[in-house]
Formats: C-alpha cells, sequence, structure tokens
C-alpha cells in the first residue's frame, strides 16, 4: 500500500506540473493575441478558478479513499482467472493505446455517471455542473 500511495504522490506532482505549464502557455498565447487585456481577469473568473483549484487539490485528497479500497480489491482478487499481461506483447502499439484509451474512457464516464447517482458524491460533483465561467481548469 505504501508503494501505491508513493507512485500517487509522484503522479500528482507530475499532473501539477502539466496543469501549471498549461496555464503557463494559455495565459502567454492569451497575451500575444490579446496584449496586457488577457492579465486583467475579471473578480468572478478569479473565483472560478480558485474554486476550481480547490476543487482540484480537495478530489486529488478525496479519491484516495476509493484508489486504496480498489487497490486492496485488486490484490484480493489475484487467485482469481485473469488475462496475462502478455496477451498484448504481439498487439501493433496503435491496437493498445486505442484498448487503453477506450477502457480509460469507459471507466471515467462509468464513475461520472456513478457521481450523478450516488447521494453521497452528488453534491461533490454538483458543484462540477455548476460553473458559469468557462476556462481551461
Amino acid at each position: 500500500m505504501l508503494e501505491f500511495i508513493q507512485i500517487y504522490a509522484n503522479t500528482v506532482v507530475e499532473k501539477a506540473v502539466l496543469i501549471a505549464g498549461f496555464f503557463v502557455a494559455i495565459t502567454m498565447l492569451a497575451y500575444l493575441k490579446t496584449g496586457q487585456e488577457s492579465l486583467n481577469w475579471e473578480l468572478s473568473l478569479k473565483r472560478s478558478g480558485r474554486v476550481n483549484v480547490m476543487l482540484l487539490l480537495v478530489n486529488l485528497f478525496a479519491i484516495l479513499i476509493p484508489l486504496m479500497a480498489a487497490v486492496y480489491t485488486v490484490q484480493l482478487l489475484q487467485g482469481l482467472p485473469h488475462l496475462s499481461p502478455f496477451v498484448w506483447d504481439g498487439a501493433p502499439w496503435v491496437v493498445r493505446a486505442l484498448v487503453a484509451l477506450l477502457a480509460f474512457d469507459l471507466a471515467n464516464y462509468a464513475a461520472h455517471r456513478w457521481m450523478h447517482f450516488n447521494r453521497w458524491f452528488w453534491p461533490l460533483h454538483a458543484v462540477h455542473h455548476s460553473d458559469t465561467d468557462m476556462h481551461f481548469l
């Protein structure tokens, strides 16, 4: 479990750097297009940005509980029959990438739909649907 938490922490740091990089890149592109005006954010946009960053931080920690439960469940299920990882060794990288993308997308969709119908997660998830300012965050 400690190894899982270390991997998760590394992933969080990598994603934080990626998000910061996107923020800088998009801000630079906006500055090149509109000049100083792009750096003068309206109060509502600043507030929305802060809310989105805070939600991201809360989600990073809140997701740890179901992730650890999933890791524990996978460890319990190791004795059941399953496909060997070597099944994919002969497949072209494009096929592997498409299968991985499809599996990720389906899992993400299922989790999103589940949050809509779960009475404990809907209040947290509803914020995602209530943002009135559309921006990259």
